[in-house]
């Protein structure tokens, strides 16, 4: 949908909301039927960046999603099946609490009871189907599961500063946001005349671990500037997952990553792991650095950054980490000869359901400076 540059309401709607409209119906089903002319590319094999090829996994589900096209359920449906999914015990609404405008906690609340995005206000109801690639799954594969909120992956410290609550809705606020970044997206994709500068993707479904030489050996000849691997740390036990980057790096490649499950790791993470006076110390400590923090990530103020209603545990445990994060960062790397970028905590954000993430890049090259990839 993107190389084509399909309307960007329609990739949202896509990637995010569990109402559609006809109009994204059609561009989906467009986008289906080409990539299912791909070339079936070899199971369990490294894949081939010069050929247009899908796993056969991928073909399963995304024939799966064709089938699905000629009868797609309601809107009505879209919203049941999503409150199946809900989990009431989910922390989401406290976001709802903590902002300050009473129409943003509407629209708010709307979507997280709905799951649509944009809200479907401005659509005839006759013109709204059920999300496909939400609910309709194949062999297996989990429908979307309410732990999984937009709001959880909206980058606020870039969101936010660029708006004036009084003038853009919150809900704008991310939808500008978004559009903004499917714009470069297209840019990159089909860059104008006269400009060399493009990105290709190509799509690859296999496990990658130490055991898969053949697939770090493709991977490595790639020599990748920068690789992401998101949470996948988490997985692994420390020196094992370095060994894989290790087989996996080009000459100056830097890895992205983020540890969600580091506090499990260290003692001390955990703000009852210490005595009340203590506890009541680390508490004030972090509610001053969210409200310090707040004026630069949310200077118009979409959201309360003193007196934060949320659980003691989710401010005192940003307290508690300070202290003992270096420890896990010593353990991270221990034994390792490699060049440390940054091992830094996430800004706290309102919409996250954690607020104790590290995010982490480094490179093996002892040469270059891991925040640009150059010497």
């Amino acid at each position: 949908m993107m190389i084509v540059k399909a309307p960007i309401r329609s990739i949202i709607e896509v990637w995010f909301s569990t109402v559609w409209t006809i109009e994204t119906l059609k561009h989906f089903e467009n986008a289906v039927n080409t990539v299912l002319q791909y070339e079936n590319a070899p199971n369990n094999k490294p894949p081939n960046p010069t050929k247009k090829e899908i796993h056969s996994k991928v073909r399963s589900l995304i024939s799966h999603w064709k089938k699905s096209i000629v009868t797609p359920k309601s809107r009505q449906e879209a919203h049941k099946l999503w409150v199946k999914t809900f989990n009431s015990e989910n922390a989401t609404f406290t976001i709802i609490a903590n902002l300050i405008e009473p129409r943003d906690r509407v629209q708010a609340v709307r979507h997280i009871l709905t799951g649509e995005f944009p809200l479907m206000d401005d659509q005839q109801e006759k013109n709204l189907i059920a999300s496909i690639t939400m609910f309709n799954c194949n062999d297996g594969i989990s429908p979307h599961s309410a732990s999984e909120f937009m709001f959880q992956m909206m980058p606020m410290d870039a969101i936010l500063p660029q708006n004036k609550r009084k003038e853009t809705p919150f809900l704008n606020a991310i939808y500008n946001f978004l559009e903004d970044a499917i714009i470069k997206i297209f840019t990159w994709l089909s860059p104008p005349v006269g400009k060399t500068e493009a990105i290709e993707i190509y799509l690859h479904y296999q496990t990658v671990n130490n055991d898969n030489s053949e697939l770090l050996a493709s991977i490595r000849q790639l020599d990748p500037w920068t690789i992401s691997w998101s949470n996948i740390c988490d997985y692994f036990y420390a020196h094992d997952f370095h060994r894989l980057l290790r087989a996996c790096s080009g000459e100056n490649t830097v890895h992205i990553l983020t540890s969600m499950n580091w506090v499990t790791e260290v003692f001390g993470a955990h703000i009852m792991e210490y005595d009340s006076k203590i506890r009541r110390e680390f508490f004030i400590e972090a509610q001053n650095m969210i409200s310090m923090t707040g004026k630069y990530t949310d200077p118009s103020g979409y959201f309360r950054h003193t007196k934060v209603i949320t659980h003691p545990y989710n401010i005192g445990d940003m307290g508690a980490t300070l202290m003992v994060k270096d420890s896990w960062q010593d353990y991270f790397f221990k034994g390792q000869d490699l060049n440390i970028g940054e091992v830094s905590f996430v800004p706290y954000s309102h919409t996250h359901k954690t607020h104790t993430f590290l995010n982490i890049y480094f490179t093996f090259n002892k040469k270059i400076n891991p925040c640009t990839g150059y010497e």
